[in-house]
């Protein structure tokens, strides 16, 4: 059965493929491009897949371009005449391709590809502008090495980033070779060797996660610095939105992002719970109860909303992606010393300590450790299992009634 044809764009149309699927669940889709040649001849050519990173607005640019040459008289007049011009150029850049610094391939390749395949492609741009462009942005792609990596990771240490943070830049520079292993110049890739300097260092491991949790006199102190915080009079509205905030945090586990995406559709005031999406890409969705001290505030946070408002946190008082009460959030924390005495980064406050924060006082308040893992929604009891040392010791309990004393022997 021949597959369908639909216009998408004067000049332009696709047709779907029956099986294969692009990222987005969408059918893959085949571009073709109608023009007039210099002779008035309708010209029909095929350009590509969807999946082969072809669009519409590709297309159409494809298009324009051979128009002009056709009104114009010069350059390429046919879809074979402007790709043969694109290989010549390849090849007169080729020579280039030992001199492409790590810099200039992440800008002109590596972010504009992450941009169509990645949700969180401005973290890897964050990470390689913060910790990698300075110390690495200068040297040649196919020059870079294991010495190159191990001296970058030892930067970073010694900014005291935590072994998992470090491995997030490492992460991003996998990612680069990998583009590199597939990334073509002058018909061969830019990066050809077998394995890559990521493959050559030893990666720290990522078990030093963050162990500072509140203590129950370190949360009440954060609660009264946030709602007696001294800022500019447009911030003071927004307190009230911080104390809840951190309130949600403590007592439910909550990470900021599920925080600041939380609909009010996904609450149920009713039969006391929410629910957190489960969404692609994002960390394990669940069901969550709500205690006495949850329910109050989203009571009375439903009092205050106004019409048409579906956030919980609105954007107009938590800022773009909740960085104004990220940033009061900080303050706060300054406020009441939190970080006086902390040595690193894995001791200091930040928001997540309030989820780690949840997590052990659930054990110390003898929490089965699997009802834990379901209240903290971890995908494995593995990650649940840092929280089992705070767990009551009832070992000596144990002991003492392995016996029952009617039965023991009396001598």
């Amino acid at each position: 059965m021949a597959m369908k044809w639909t216009t998408a764009a004067p000049g332009v149309r696709y047709r779907e493929h029956p099986d294969r699927r692009q990222r987005n669940g969408r059918p893959d889709r085949y571009y073709a491009i109608r023009y007039y040649d210099a002779n008035g001849k309708q010209r029909e050519e095929g350009l590509g897949w969807a999946t082969d990173e072809w669009s519409v607005d590709k297309a159409q640019g494809i298009l324009a371009k051979l128009k002009e040459a056709a009104r114009t008289g010069t350059g390429p007049r046919t879809l074979a005449e402007l790709r043969a011009q694109n290989s010549q150029r390849r090849m007169e850049d080729s020579d280039s391709a030992d001199t492409i610094t790590l810099a200039q391939f992440f800008d002109d390749y590596y972010t504009p590809a992450a941009k169509k395949r990645k949700r969180t492609w401005s973290h890897d741009v964050g990470r390689f502008d913060k910790g990698i462009r300075e110390s690495l942005g200068d040297v040649p792609v196919r020059g870079l090495s294991k010495d190159h990596l191990e001296e970058l990771m030892d930067a970073l240490r010694s900014e005291g980033l935590a072994e998992s943070t470090v491995l997030q830049y490492i992460a991003v520079m996998r990612q680069v070779f990998s583009l590199a292993r597939i990334t073509m110049i002058d018909g061969a890739p830019l990066w050809s060797a077998g394995i890559t300097p990521v493959d050559e260092i030893i990666l720290p491991g990522a078990s030093e996660e963050r162990e500072r949790f509140l203590q129950f006199a370190e949360a009440d102190a954060l609660i009264d610095a946030a709602k007696n915080l001294e800022v500019d009079a447009t911030y003071l509205p927004h307190l009230v939105d911080l104390v809840d905030l951190i309130k949600m945090g403590l007592n439910t586990g909550l990470r900021f992002g599920e925080l600041i995406r939380l609909e009010w559709a996904d609450v149920s005031l009713v039969n006391a719970f929410l629910i957190v999406r489960a969404e692609r890409h994002r960390k394990t969705g669940g069901r969550v109860p709500l205690n006495t001290e949850v329910l109050q505030v989203l009571r009375d946070r439903n009092k205050r909303r106004l019409k048409g408002e579906t956030l919980v946190f609105s954007p107009e008082r938590a800022g773009k992606g909740g960085y104004t009460l990220r940033r009061l959030y900080m303050l706060a924390v300054d406020a009441c010393e939190l970080n006086k005495d902390s040595t690193s980064a894995r001791d200091k406050v930040v928001f997540h300590t309030l989820r780690h924060t949840f997590g052990s006082w659930l054990a110390m308040a003898g929490t089965d450790i699997y009802r834990i893992k379901t209240l903290m929604r971890h995908k494995t009891i593995k990650m649940t299992m840092r929280y089992a040392h705070l767990l009551p010791d009832a070992t000596r309990d144990a002991v003492e009634n392995l016996r029952p004393q009617t039965t023991a022997h009396e001598d």
